[in-house]
């Protein structure tokens, strides 16, 4: 190969793995989002009890897509149980 196709193929390679990069959101610990979008850890933490914000848990390791977003509160008890027929749960 010559110089220049070393070249070529070095910046097409960086470039491929930027946009991968890119693509592929990257996984928070709850500290590193609590800092991110400048709200506390607590309420990360009830949110995801809560069920209202996705994570990856891997053994006691928790992760959050950094795009994640925190799901609203129902407002009334009449649609929490709308929310928990929709979940499959007991609508108490």
């Amino acid at each position: 190969m010559s110089a220049i196709d070393e070249l070529i193929r070095a910046e097409v390679q960086a470039a491929v793995k930027a946009a991968i990069a890119e693509l592929r959101p990257s996984l928070l610990t709850v500290e590193e989002y609590a800092a991110h979008w400048k709200i506390s850890e607590s309420t990360i933490r009830h949110a995801i009890a809560q069920g209202r914000l996705e994570v990856t848990r891997n053994g006691r390791s928790i992760r959050i897509a950094a795009d994640a977003a925190i799901a609203r509160r129902p407002r009334d008890r009449r649609e929490r149980t709308r929310l928990a027929l929709l979940r499959g749960g007991n609508a108490r």
